[in-house]
Protein backbone atom coordinates (compact mmCIF):
# COMPACT_ATOMS: atom_id res chain seq x y z
CA UNK A 1 0.00 0.00 0.00
CA UNK A 2 1.34 3.44 -0.96
CA UNK A 3 1.42 6.14 1.70
CA UNK A 4 0.82 3.66 4.51
CA UNK A 5 0.13 5.38 7.83
CA UNK A 6 -1.41 2.66 9.97
CA UNK A 7 1.02 -0.04 11.02
CA UNK A 8 0.64 -3.53 9.64
CA UNK A 9 -0.07 -4.69 13.19
CA UNK A 10 -2.93 -2.18 13.50
CA UNK A 11 -4.39 -3.21 10.14
CA UNK A 12 -4.32 -6.88 11.12
CA UNK A 13 -5.98 -6.10 14.45
CA UNK A 14 -8.78 -4.15 12.77
CA UNK A 15 -9.38 -6.87 10.18
CA UNK A 16 -9.55 -9.55 12.86
CA UNK A 17 -12.04 -7.57 14.92
CA UNK A 18 -14.44 -6.76 12.06
CA UNK A 19 -14.13 -10.20 10.47
CA UNK A 20 -12.96 -9.09 7.04
CA UNK A 21 -9.59 -9.07 5.23
CA UNK A 22 -9.17 -6.21 2.76
CA UNK A 23 -7.75 -6.59 -0.71
CA UNK A 24 -7.23 -2.82 -0.83
CA UNK A 25 -5.74 -1.85 2.53
CA UNK A 26 -5.86 1.83 1.56
CA UNK A 27 -9.66 1.77 1.83
CA UNK A 28 -9.41 0.43 5.38
CA UNK A 29 -6.89 3.13 6.26
CA UNK A 30 -9.05 5.91 4.76
CA UNK A 31 -11.90 4.98 7.10
CA UNK A 32 -9.70 6.13 9.98
CA UNK A 33 -8.56 9.45 8.44
CA UNK A 34 -10.39 12.41 10.00
CA UNK A 35 -10.93 15.80 8.36
CA UNK A 36 -8.14 17.87 9.88
CA UNK A 37 -5.60 15.08 9.51
CA UNK A 38 -6.24 14.98 5.75
CA UNK A 39 -5.88 18.77 5.54
CA UNK A 40 -2.56 18.66 7.37
CA UNK A 41 -1.18 15.68 5.42
CA UNK A 42 -1.25 16.02 1.65
CA UNK A 43 -1.97 12.96 -0.44
CA UNK A 44 -4.76 11.58 1.71
CA UNK A 45 -8.55 11.82 1.54
CA UNK A 46 -10.67 11.86 4.71
CA UNK A 47 -13.46 9.45 5.59
CA UNK A 48 -16.42 11.81 5.12
CA UNK A 49 -17.70 10.47 1.79
CA UNK A 50 -17.19 6.94 3.13
CA UNK A 51 -19.52 7.88 6.01
CA UNK A 52 -22.20 8.81 3.47
CA UNK A 53 -21.85 5.49 1.65
CA UNK A 54 -21.68 3.47 4.87
CA UNK A 55 -24.83 5.05 6.26
CA UNK A 56 -26.83 3.90 3.22
CA UNK A 57 -25.28 0.43 3.10
CA UNK A 58 -25.86 -0.11 6.81
CA UNK A 59 -29.50 0.95 6.51
CA UNK A 60 -30.07 -1.47 3.63
CA UNK A 61 -28.48 -4.46 5.41
CA UNK A 62 -30.40 -3.79 8.63
CA UNK A 63 -33.69 -3.38 6.72
CA UNK A 64 -33.04 -6.63 4.82
CA UNK A 65 -32.38 -8.55 8.04
CA UNK A 66 -35.37 -7.07 9.89
CA UNK A 67 -37.68 -8.18 7.08
CA UNK A 68 -35.99 -11.58 6.86
CA UNK A 69 -36.53 -12.30 10.57
CA UNK A 70 -39.90 -10.61 11.13
CA UNK A 71 -41.89 -11.14 7.93
CA UNK A 72 -42.47 -13.83 5.32
CA UNK A 73 -44.05 -14.43 1.93
CA UNK A 74 -47.42 -16.05 2.63
CA UNK A 75 -49.51 -18.54 0.63
CA UNK A 76 -50.83 -15.66 -1.52
CA UNK A 77 -47.26 -14.65 -2.39
CA UNK A 78 -47.60 -11.44 -0.35
CA UNK A 79 -45.25 -10.04 2.29
CA UNK A 80 -46.96 -10.79 5.60
CA UNK A 81 -46.04 -9.56 9.09
CA UNK A 82 -47.72 -8.66 12.38
CA UNK A 83 -45.63 -5.48 12.50
CA UNK A 84 -46.32 -2.23 10.67
CA UNK A 85 -44.06 0.32 9.01
CA UNK A 86 -43.64 2.28 12.25
CA UNK A 87 -42.43 -0.81 14.12
CA UNK A 88 -39.79 -1.57 11.51
CA UNK A 89 -38.73 2.08 11.36
CA UNK A 90 -38.35 2.30 15.14
CA UNK A 91 -36.24 -0.86 15.30
CA UNK A 92 -34.06 0.27 12.42
CA UNK A 93 -33.52 3.66 14.05
CA UNK A 94 -32.54 2.00 17.33
CA UNK A 95 -29.91 -0.11 15.57
CA UNK A 96 -28.59 2.76 13.45
CA UNK A 97 -28.56 5.50 16.08
CA UNK A 98 -25.22 7.09 16.84
CA UNK A 99 -25.07 5.92 20.45
CA UNK A 100 -25.36 2.28 19.36
CA UNK A 101 -22.70 2.61 16.65
CA UNK A 102 -20.39 4.37 19.10
CA UNK A 103 -20.89 1.67 21.70
CA UNK A 104 -20.07 -1.05 19.15
CA UNK A 105 -16.86 0.69 18.08
CA UNK A 106 -15.80 1.05 21.72
CA UNK A 107 -16.41 -2.66 22.32
CA UNK A 108 -14.35 -3.53 19.24
CA UNK A 109 -11.52 -1.38 20.65
CA UNK A 110 -10.41 0.14 17.33
CA UNK A 111 -11.05 3.86 17.81
CA UNK A 112 -7.47 4.14 19.12
CA UNK A 113 -6.33 3.90 15.50
CA UNK A 114 -8.18 7.06 14.39
CA UNK A 115 -5.91 9.51 12.59
CA UNK A 116 -6.77 13.00 13.84
CA UNK A 117 -5.41 16.47 13.24
CA UNK A 118 -5.13 19.59 15.35
CA UNK A 119 -8.30 20.46 17.22
CA UNK A 120 -9.86 17.02 16.76
CA UNK A 121 -10.73 15.03 19.86
CA UNK A 122 -11.40 11.30 19.50
CA UNK A 123 -13.36 11.30 22.77
CA UNK A 124 -16.14 13.00 20.78
CA UNK A 125 -18.65 10.22 20.12
CA UNK A 126 -19.25 11.50 16.58
CA UNK A 127 -15.78 10.31 15.57
CA UNK A 128 -16.61 6.73 16.56
CA UNK A 129 -20.03 6.84 14.92
CA UNK A 130 -18.45 8.17 11.71
CA UNK A 131 -15.75 5.49 11.90
CA UNK A 132 -18.37 2.73 12.04
CA UNK A 133 -20.12 3.99 8.91
CA UNK A 134 -16.84 4.63 7.09
CA UNK A 135 -15.62 1.10 7.80
CA UNK A 136 -18.85 -0.39 6.43
CA UNK A 137 -18.35 1.67 3.27
CA UNK A 138 -14.73 0.57 2.94
CA UNK A 139 -15.80 -3.08 3.13
CA UNK A 140 -18.60 -2.42 0.60
CA UNK A 141 -16.23 -0.87 -1.90
CA UNK A 142 -13.57 -3.52 -1.38
CA UNK A 143 -15.95 -6.47 -1.87
CA UNK A 144 -17.87 -4.74 -4.69
CA UNK A 145 -21.02 -4.58 -2.56
CA UNK A 146 -21.23 -8.34 -2.06
CA UNK A 147 -24.35 -8.58 0.10
CA UNK A 148 -23.30 -11.82 1.83
CA UNK A 149 -19.96 -10.33 2.85
CA UNK A 150 -21.57 -7.09 4.01
CA UNK A 151 -24.21 -8.91 6.04
CA UNK A 152 -21.54 -10.98 7.79
CA UNK A 153 -19.51 -7.87 8.67
CA UNK A 154 -22.54 -5.93 9.91
CA UNK A 155 -23.57 -8.87 12.10
CA UNK A 156 -20.11 -8.98 13.67
CA UNK A 157 -19.59 -5.22 14.11
CA UNK A 158 -23.13 -4.50 15.29
CA UNK A 159 -23.57 -7.72 17.27
CA UNK A 160 -26.80 -8.09 15.33
CA UNK A 161 -27.57 -11.71 16.17
CA UNK A 162 -29.78 -10.89 19.18
CA UNK A 163 -31.21 -7.64 17.82
CA UNK A 164 -32.98 -8.41 14.53
CA UNK A 165 -35.90 -10.42 15.94
CA UNK A 166 -38.50 -7.89 17.06
CA UNK A 167 -40.43 -8.37 20.30
CA UNK A 168 -44.20 -8.47 19.88
CA UNK A 169 -44.53 -7.23 23.47
CA UNK A 170 -42.74 -4.04 22.48
CA UNK A 171 -44.82 -3.41 19.36
CA UNK A 172 -45.64 0.28 19.03
CA UNK A 173 -49.33 1.07 18.55
CA UNK A 174 -50.46 3.61 15.99
CA UNK A 175 -50.77 6.97 17.74
CA UNK A 176 -53.32 9.71 16.98
CA UNK A 177 -53.94 13.14 18.46
CA UNK A 178 -57.07 11.70 20.06
CA UNK A 179 -54.83 9.33 22.05
CA UNK A 180 -52.73 12.26 23.24
CA UNK A 181 -55.76 14.22 24.40
CA UNK A 182 -55.69 17.54 26.26
CA UNK A 183 -52.56 18.41 28.25
CA UNK A 184 -50.74 21.36 29.79
CA UNK A 185 -47.42 22.04 31.54
CA UNK A 186 -48.63 20.42 34.76
CA UNK A 187 -49.88 17.21 33.13
CA UNK A 188 -47.47 16.76 30.20
CA UNK A 189 -44.91 14.60 32.05
CA UNK A 190 -47.53 12.13 33.28
CA UNK A 191 -49.19 12.07 29.86
CA UNK A 192 -45.92 11.05 28.20
CA UNK A 193 -45.50 8.25 30.74
CA UNK A 194 -49.06 7.05 30.04
CA UNK A 195 -48.38 6.98 26.29
CA UNK A 196 -45.26 4.92 26.92
CA UNK A 197 -47.06 2.48 29.24
CA UNK A 198 -49.78 2.01 26.62
CA UNK A 199 -47.05 1.33 24.00
CA UNK A 200 -47.81 4.35 21.83
CA UNK A 201 -44.24 5.70 22.10
CA UNK A 202 -40.81 4.52 23.16
CA UNK A 203 -39.70 5.33 26.70
CA UNK A 204 -39.06 9.08 27.22
CA UNK A 205 -35.47 9.75 28.29
CA UNK A 206 -34.58 12.86 30.30
CA UNK A 207 -31.09 14.36 30.51
CA UNK A 208 -30.25 17.23 32.84
CA UNK A 209 -27.46 19.78 33.03
CA UNK A 210 -27.14 22.29 35.87
CA UNK A 211 -25.21 25.55 35.65
CA UNK A 212 -24.96 28.87 37.47
CA UNK A 213 -25.84 32.20 35.89
CA UNK A 214 -24.04 35.51 36.33
CA UNK A 215 -25.96 36.11 39.57
CA UNK A 216 -24.76 32.83 41.01
CA UNK A 217 -28.19 31.22 40.79
CA UNK A 218 -28.57 27.61 39.69
CA UNK A 219 -30.33 26.89 36.39
CA UNK A 220 -31.37 23.60 34.84
CA UNK A 221 -31.44 22.52 31.19
CA UNK A 222 -33.58 19.47 30.47
CA UNK A 223 -33.57 17.42 27.25
CA UNK A 224 -36.59 15.19 26.64
CA UNK A 225 -35.89 12.47 24.07
CA UNK A 226 -38.42 10.11 22.49
CA UNK A 227 -37.20 7.82 19.73
CA UNK A 228 -38.52 8.94 16.35
CA UNK A 229 -39.03 12.59 17.32
CA UNK A 230 -36.73 15.60 17.56
CA UNK A 231 -35.64 16.16 21.15
CA UNK A 232 -37.09 19.05 23.14
CA UNK A 233 -34.83 21.26 25.26
CA UNK A 234 -35.88 23.74 27.94
CA UNK A 235 -33.92 25.79 30.51
CA UNK A 236 -35.51 26.92 33.77
CA UNK A 237 -34.45 27.85 37.29
CA UNK A 238 -36.08 24.73 38.73
CA UNK A 239 -35.30 21.20 37.61
CA UNK A 240 -38.90 20.04 37.94
CA UNK A 241 -40.23 22.95 35.88
CA UNK A 242 -37.64 22.32 33.16
CA UNK A 243 -38.80 18.69 33.00
CA UNK A 244 -42.47 19.68 32.83
CA UNK A 245 -41.91 22.21 30.06
CA UNK A 246 -39.66 19.85 28.09
CA UNK A 247 -42.39 17.21 28.33
CA UNK A 248 -45.01 19.64 27.05
CA UNK A 249 -42.75 20.71 24.20
CA UNK A 250 -42.25 17.05 23.25
CA UNK A 251 -46.02 16.48 23.20
CA UNK A 252 -46.37 19.60 21.05
CA UNK A 253 -43.87 18.18 18.56
CA UNK A 254 -45.56 14.78 18.49
CA UNK A 255 -48.97 16.43 17.93
CA UNK A 256 -47.59 18.58 15.13
CA UNK A 257 -45.97 15.54 13.51
CA UNK A 258 -49.30 13.66 13.55
CA UNK A 259 -51.01 16.53 11.73
CA UNK A 260 -48.56 16.45 8.82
Amino acid sequence: MKNQILSTKAINDIENKIGYTFNNKALLQQAFICGNYAKENEGHYNNQVLEFVGDRVLSFVITKELIKHNAKINENCELATIFDEGDFTNQRVILEEGANLTDCIEKLGISKYLLVGNGENTTDNNFEEDLFEALIASVALDCDYNIDVLTKVVYKMLNLEQKVTMDTNKKIKRLTNKDIGVYNVDTAYNRLQELYQKKYIKKPIYNYISFYDSDGKENWTCDCCVLGYQKSTVTEKKKSLARQKASKLMLDKISLYLKI
